[in-house]
């Protein structure tokens, strides 16, 4: 009967760290979309400001 329970509970605490991980590793990569995004933005609004200071 322990041993039931042991198994079970490793089993559901694996896969809720699997998940948990999973779900960061989701996150850092939609973080690290935005903010190239966002330096990508910046370098434009600065290379436009150049070429209209001309």
């Amino acid at each position: 009967m322990r041993d039931k329970v042991k198994v079970r509970f490793s089993l559901w605490l694996y896969l809720s760290l699997r998940r948990t991980v999973m779900h960061l590793k989701k996150t850092s990569i939609k973080n690290k979309k935005l903010m190239d995004s966002s330096t990508k933005n910046i370098e434009r609004k600065g290379h436009e400001e150049k070429l209209t200071k001309k």
